[in-house]
């Protein structure tokens, strides 16, 4: 009879701790869920709400691609000139041909520039973002 009552015995605690194992699997797949919905969230509202100052430009080199978007976005240097650019951003990392161009840092696919263009008046003619 002890033999009877020891595969029953066996398959009950089988069950338990199968049932144990699907409700930590379903927990930690949840704990992954809501962890990746954080990092998302948190990343897009990074590059979203990472308004242009020329403050943050000078200090927070390492947010400037988002802070690019922030600066075309709003036509922030729509009208300055070259003097007025520089002013706002520095002295660019490189100038050719009427072109100021500033390092932005790394992005997902390889590095950021911001292009800015000026006309023959020293206007600002141009301003893009070009990821390399």
């Amino acid at each position: 009879m002890g033999r009877l009552d020891s595969p029953t015995m066996s398959d009950g605690g089988d069950r338990g701790k199968r049932r144990d194992r699907a409700q930590s699997g379903r927990a930690a797949r949840g704990c992954l869920i809501v962890l990746a919905i954080a990092i998302t969230v948190t990343v897009a509202w990074h590059f979203v709400h990472t308004r242009f100052t020329s403050l943050g430009w000078r200090i927070f080199s390492r947010d400037r691609v988002s802070m690019t978007w922030d600066l075309l976005d709003r036509h922030v240097l729509d009208g300055l000139d070259v003097r007025e650019v520089d002013d706002l951003l520095g002295k660019p990392d490189q100038t050719d041909y009427g072109v100021s161009t500033w390092y932005l840092g790394g992005t997902f696919l390889g590095y950021g520039f911001l292009h800015v263009g000026f006309d023959e008046r020293g206007i600002v003619a141009e301003a893009r973002f070009e990821d390399d």
